[in-house]
């Protein structure tokens, strides 16, 4: 099942990517925040989504910033390219934007930024697999550590 859920606690400020058009492959991203936020040159913020996505174990979902976003105002992600593996549901996606440019940009509260893929994966049939789980959010697969926000990363 492919389905995205709102994290709980993000009732009433989260909203449900969707796509723009019927022509459009990415699901808009939309950021929370409570007032508008100001990104300084060079700086980098996190943004919390208040959403997790549930896909098939061979999925995968790829998060890019809107191109609107980066070209016109020079934001982009921290990681460049966002992968959300299927065993990262039920986890909140957090959203890291970067300001590359040379003036401060302000992100406005429910402010569409990113856009979401998702991919059909494949996987070798001689590989070993991994006995290993995650065991939270960002950076799960090795030892979870919180950054000054509380989130893991």
């Amino acid at each position: 099942m492919r389905k995205f859920h709102i994290v709980e606690g993000f009732e009433g400020k989260a909203k449900l990517p969707v796509r723009a058009t019927e022509g459009s492959a990415g699901y808009d991203i939309c950021v929370i925040n409570d007032t508008p936020k100001t990104i300084r040159p060079g700086e980098t913020y996190k943004f919390h989504t208040g959403i997790a996505v549930e896909m098939e174990k061979d999925e995968l979902f790829i998060i890019n910033i809107r191109s609107s976003v980066g070209i016109n105002r020079n934001l982009v992600l921290a990681n460049t390219q966002a992968y959300i593996d299927s065993d990262f549901y039920p986890n909140e996606i957090i959203l890291a934007l970067t300001n590359i440019g040379q003036v401060s940009r302000i992100v406005e509260s429910n402010e569409r930024v990113a856009q979401g893929i998702f991919i059909k994966y494949l996987t070798l049939e001689t590989e070993e697999k991994s006995k290993k789980k995650r065991k939270g959010g960002i950076g799960s697969t090795n030892e979870p550590k919180e950054n000054e926000e509380g989130i893991a990363a």
